[in-house]
């Protein structure tokens, strides 16, 4: 009996080794640009949401977290007009965090605009190029002129510019820093990671018309 046991117990851990396995390489595969839709359901699954306008497609996903990754994930696939991804953002969202709360909830809705030039941004390695030399700005008036020539010709999601703005102390300061990058947002819909950054409402509100205004 004991022998059945372990034998049932030894062919479970193959059978879970073996659904691991296929589990993380399927997870391994990630949405790239010039993907059909077909490509994203299969590896990303049915959307929570769809939504368009005259220039491009969304998809959202909300991916919850496991005991590996805590955080939940809030994916945004975008489609041009021939049903191609042109844009893929993933923005992590802790666990505890609560969308009623006055200190983490957006102020005021951010309307989805086109993306400019189809939703290229920065690389996470050209990022933290950027992101290196402006945190080791000796003053913060070195870090604003660093972000104001980047901005000349780069792109951000609202993710690369809460990191950027998390390098300043004060809210002020914070602000005009995004002033430098507002216009240059691919995707204002996700200025929730933006708001987070601002404990007041005054705040987040002077936010949200920076965002708005780009």
């Amino acid at each position: 009996m004991e022998k059945k046991n372990s034998l049932i117990v030894l062919i479970a851990c193959i059978i879970f080794s073996a659904f691991s396995t296929n589990a993380i390489a399927k997870d391994k595969r990630m949405v790239e640009r010039g993907m059909s839709k077909q490509d994203v359901l299969e590896i990303l699954g049915k959307p929570k949401s769809t939504s368009f306008d005259q220039y491009l497609e969304q998809w959202k996903y909300i991916k919850y977290g496991s005991l590996l990754d805590t955080n939940n994930h809030e994916i945004t696939v975008g489609f041009d007009r021939n049903d191609k991804v042109i844009s893929y953002q993933d923005i992590l969202v802790p666990a505890n965090f609560d969308p009623t709360d006055d200190r983490t909830a957006n102020p005021l809705p951010v309307p989805m605009h086109p993306y400019p030039y189809g939703g290229y941004c920065l690389n996470d390695h050209d990022f933290s190029i950027l992101y290196d030399k402006v945190s080791k700005g000796n003053f913060d008036e070195d870090k604003y002129d660093l972000i104001e020539v980047a901005s000349l010709g780069c792109y951000y999601t609202c993710a690369q510019c809460a990191r950027i703005m998390g390098l300043f102390s004060f809210a002020d300061d914070k602000l005009k820093a995004l002033r430098y990058m507002a216009h240059h947002i691919v995707d204002p819909q996700n200025a929730y990671s933006i708001y987070r950054l601002l404990n007041f409402n005054d705040d987040k509100e002077k936010a949200a018309k920076i965002i708005q205004g780009r």
